[in-house]
């Protein structure tokens, strides 16, 4: 990555991104089970 290109995103944007990826990273580190419920 070009670190120009760092230069011109505002702080907000960046912070967001990593964000997401630490939740991503997380998400598929433990992922989390749904279990269908049965309807009667």
């Amino acid at each position: 990555m070009d670190i120009g290109l760092a230069e011109d995103l505002e702080f907000g944007l960046v912070a967001e991104w990593v964000n997401g990826l630490d939740s991503l990273q997380t998400a598929m580190k433990d992922p989390e089970v749904v279990e269908e419920e049965d309807e009667a």
